[in-house]
């Protein structure tokens, strides 16, 4: 389910997945938001 729409909003979901995750291990990406 979620595989199809990985490939659609790639940019948009992996930026919100990662957010959290980013965000702890990539202070240096903090600035992406």
């Amino acid at each position: 389910m979620f595989e199809m729409e990985v490939p659609e909003i790639e940019d948009g979901v992996i930026e919100i997945n990662q957010y959290p995750a980013t965000r702890r291990k990539g202070k240096n990406h903090s600035t992406v938001s």
